[in-house]
This record gives structure tokens, sequence and C-alpha cells, in this order.
């Protein structure tokens, strides 16, 4: 029986992880418009990875907006921010993510926040959601129909046109929900109340 190996319980820097994700996606650019046809697969799978963190990261920045809104109604928060270990020591579905997101939709104005910019927030996360699904449909397809004898390689190819096109787009998408949320979300003072 092969026992797993295990793995690292050390969490590398903000830096490191910064740097990290910096690389593969040089990496995965420089091969998306590649003729070569493994480099351009492979961008495709470092691309759905870089959708995963986009995610977890909305998922995050969620979390804070729904705990400044307790806070701004004096509440007492309802649960603490998840770190890291929560979102990567354990694989968790992209698309139930998603679905975690679009549980807490639409977000009403509360606070200091005026109507329009919580129907602004609320369009993006939308567009965002939409993005991502588009994203993880086309990227199912490609590895779907990569054994299916009715597509030829020219068809895969075009598959992976697809999916390098749809994770442009999600990554404008979730930009622009990531800027435009990111002031509601907790400062880093209002993050150290819930550090223990």
């Amino acid at each position: 029986m092969i026992k797993p190996k295990a793995t690292s319980t050390k969490m590398i820097s903000r830096e490191e992880k910064m740097g990290k994700i910096s690389f593969f996606q040089k990496l995965a650019d420089s091969s998306s418009g590649s003729r070569d046809f493994s480099k351009k697969i492979g961008a495709c799978a470092i691309y759905a990875g870089l959708i995963d963190f986009s995610a977890i990261q909305s998922v995050r920045l969620l979390e804070q907006i729904l705990l400044k809104s307790e806070i701004s109604r004096g509440k007492k928060p309802s649960f603490k921010p998840h770190g890291d270990d929560f979102f990567y020591d354990k694989k968790l579905d992209t698309r139930r993510l998603i679905v975690e997101i679009k549980r807490f939709l639409p977000f009403k104005a509360t606070g200091g926040t005026i109507k329009e910019e919580a129907e602004m927030i609320n369009k993006l996360a939308y567009d965002m959601i939409d993005s991502i699904n588009e994203f993880l449909d086309s990227r199912n397809e490609l590895l779907h129909h990569i054994g299916s004898p009715r597509k030829s390689v020219k068809d895969i190819d075009e598959i992976c046109n697809k999916v390098i096109k749809l994770y442009e787009k999600c990554t404008v998408a979730n930009a622009k929900f990531i800027l435009t949320a990111q002031p509601f979300g907790l400062s880093d003072e209002e993050m150290k109340h819930f550090k223990n």
C-alpha cells in the first residue's frame, strides 16, 4: 500500500504566495498562444487553478463584507473570517464556492453604504459568478472531450482557445468585483479583532 506523503503544514509568506501566482500567470500566458498543444493544455490547467484562487479571494472578501455589515448594525459577528488553512488544506469545489457567494446576494445597503453602491456590487458579483460558471463549463468540456471519439485534435484546440478567452473574461469580471467591493471589506485594523 502506498502511503501519501505528508504535506508541509507551514504556510508560505504573502510575498511568496504572490510571487508563485505571478510565476504561474506568466507561464500560462506565455504558453496559451503556443502552437505546442501540450503547452496550451497546460495553460488551461494553470488558468483553472488561478480561477480557483480568484474565487477563494472573492469568498474571503464576501466574508469581510458580511462581518462589517453585522458590526455596522451593532450585531455581534456571527463567525470569524476563514484563514488560508480552511481554503487550502482540503480541495474546495470552485462551483460550491460560487454557490456560497450567490447565497448571500443581493447585498443590501447598510451602515454608510448607499443603495447604488450595493446595486453595483451585486451586478459585478453576478457578472463574476456567471463568468466563472462559463469558464468551469468550458474547462469541463475540454477535459471531457480529450478522449471523445467525436472530437478531433482541431476541435480540442478550439475548445482550448475558448477556455483561454473565458479565463480572460473571468479575470476582468473578478478584478472589477474585487476593486469595487474591497472598500466595503474589513480594514487591516478591523481584521486584528478577529485574530487570536
